[in-house]
């Protein structure tokens, strides 16, 4: 059953669409750091171990790491301390693009593909949008990380 919840914030009337479920009580296994993982450290799968949590239908789970897939290969951003259930925010993809490294910079309309020599001014995982130097000319560009690496850019 879906249901509509009005409330007002800041003077507006807002909705929000509700779906009920059944409260949930009771224990879930969730995956938790076996020892103290520190910001910047990647997370193997020896650095995790299901425990048991005690749930009730006032947490939000959706915001916490259901199994080992979510985090394996993830870099920690806070302190992840052992027997504690993990945050999706308190992790990140790896970065493909570090701050003063070399970065391929690439140009694609149509038919027309054009590369370029840059240095990264800011780190970046896959789909983030960093600035980038063009080593030739010393303009600033942003683009799109790509999965390989290199930055996209777009007509500027």
């Amino acid at each position: 059953m879906v249901a509509v919840k009005r409330f007002r914030q800041f003077g507006l009337m807002l909705c929000a669409i509700v779906a009920s479920c059944p409260a949930l009580a009771g224990t879930l296994t969730m995956p938790a750091p076996v020892f103290v993982t520190y910001p910047g450290q990647t997370i193997g799968a020896d650095a995790l171990s299901d425990q048991e949590f005690e749930v009730n239908d006032s947490m939000n789970l959706g915001l916490y790491a259901r199994d080992d897939g979510q985090l394996v290969g993830k870099v920690a951003v806070n302190t992840l301390l052992p027997g504690r259930a993990v945050a999706l925010s308190a992790v990140r993809d790896p970065y493909l693009v570090r701050r003063g490294a070399a970065a391929a910079i690439v140009f694609d309309a149509g038919g027309l593909r054009i590369q370029a020599s840059g240095v990264a001014l800011e780190p970046g995982g896959a789909g983030d949008l960093i600035r980038v130097r063009n080593a030739d000319s010393g303009k600033i560009v942003s683009g799109t990380v790509l999965a390989d690496g290199s930055v996209m850019v777009a007509g500027q």
